[in-house]
């Protein structure tokens, strides 16, 4: 079940970026940028490389800036009085 689910996302990231997640991490290279995975700033990101094939700079695109939640102003309006 998991054999398949790889080839699902190395097929998707083949058709979405032109090249395959297996063959970016043989070579050392980004899936998504094509510049080279390497250095990673963190024991985290180089452990997710051979996963996903992202560099650390796509990593971090993909990382939420914020973790804190900013609730809806329910009194700000738009419409002008």
């Amino acid at each position: 079940m998991l054999h398949k689910w790889l080839v699902t996302l190395d097929t998707y990231a083949n058709e979405t970026y032109g090249r395959s997640i297996w063959s970016s991490v043989v070579a050392g290279i980004c899936v998504s940028c094509g510049r080279p995975a390497h250095p990673f700033a963190s024991a985290d990101a180089a452990s997710q490389y051979p996963e996903v094939g992202l560099c650390q700079h796509c990593q971090d695109a993909q990382r939420p800036i914020a973790d804190t939640i900013v609730p809806f102003n329910q009194n700000y309006r738009t419409d002008t009085v």
